[in-house]
């Protein structure tokens, strides 16, 4: 998956097109999947990526929203 993000990314840059939506999708992923080791393994690092995770993916999708909006 993240050689898809990778190529998706390095693309976009390449046609000029905005990454915000493709960075939404992989740091929400990421949080997701901290939450899920955070739920087995109780760990305190496992919960802060969880939460930075997601709360970065929430910033990229705003940052998203605004451009298509603008």
């Amino acid at each position: 998956m993240m050689i898809l993000f990778i190529i998706l990314i390095l693309y976009n840059l390449f046609m000029g097109i905005d990454n915000n939506a493709i960075f939404a999708l992989f740091w929400t992923y990421l949080g997701f999947e901290s939450y899920g080791k955070y739920r087995f393994t109780k760990g305190k690092a496992e919960l802060v990526g969880a939460i930075a995770g997601m709360i970065a993916g929430a910033g990229f999708l705003a940052g998203y929203l605004i451009s298509t909006l603008v």
